[in-house]
């Protein structure tokens, strides 16, 4: 070689830059992991990070996918989807929007590997797995709304009446729970009865408004159909 060489050197054509996900919460190794392969999954990475401490709360575990970001995102003018943007930097402490949130079920993960509900990790991935909570946190159109010890004998309603229950501008046909881990349930009318989702440990009952719809003033109603009567015989007299 003399002055001035230049040395190339070729990548190699397996080559691909390091992938990583993270694991966080009641997890006795948590941290952030290498993706050796297209094919790891979320109980691949439950394993890496040791196995889920007694105190962890499978059934509020989520993954947060920021690959499903858009920076377009705007929820939509809507009480509860503003409710729902609230709740994830509630719960996690960090900023995240609602869609980059993915609803797992860990426990069906961890009965069945690589079954369909043991997703495919993506690059950027953060498993998410909480302390068990046993409150349950209501929002929206309540009189007195609260944050109440999870109860296995209530109900939705018992919950709603220790929160003072509905308001006026409440509507209850569209109350609905967001589970911790971001599975919601709707309420479902059954003849004329509204029939509540269950309430699990965690869970969010959102209570959203009415929305009103605007009355026009009798005045203003009998100035058009006047206007309109006025310039009906204008036109009629040309």
């Amino acid at each position: 070689m003399i002055e001035l060489d230049v040395i190339k050197v070729n990548k190699s054509p397996g080559y691909e830059k390091l992938k990583t996900v993270s694991i966080k919460g009641e997890i006795f190794l948590p941290g952030k992991f290498a993706i050796k392969d297209k094919k790891e999954r979320i109980s691949d990475l439950v394993k890496k990070a040791g196995g889920l401490k007694e105190t962890a709360f499978i059934e509020g575990a989520l993954l947060i996918r920021p690959s499903l970001r858009n920076d377009d995102y705007d929820v939509a003018q809507d009480e509860t989807m503003e409710l729902q943007e609230e709740r994830l930097p509630r719960l996690l402490d960090e900023e995240y929007t609602p869609e980059e949130l993915v609803s797992i079920d860990l426990e069906k993960i961890l009965n069945n590997p690589r079954g369909n509900n043991d997703l495919i990790l993506l690059e950027g991935d953060v498993v998410i797995i909480p302390q068990f909570q046993g409150t349950v946190r209501l929002v929206g159109e309540t009189l007195h709304p609260a944050v109440l010890p999870y109860d296995s004998t209530w109900r939705m309603k018992d919950y709603v009446e220790a929160a003072g229950g509905f308001t006026e501008n409440a509507k209850p046909s569209k109350v609905h729970t967001v589970n911790y881990n971001g599975k919601a349930n709707s309420t479902r009318k059954i003849l004329w009865i509204n029939k509540y989702p269950k309430v699990h440990p965690g869970s969010e009952i959102i209570i959203p408004r009415k929305i009103e719809k605007q009355k026009r003033d009798f005045r203003e109603f009998w100035g058009v159909i006047s206007s309109t009567l006025g310039l009906a015989y204008i036109l009629s007299r040309l």
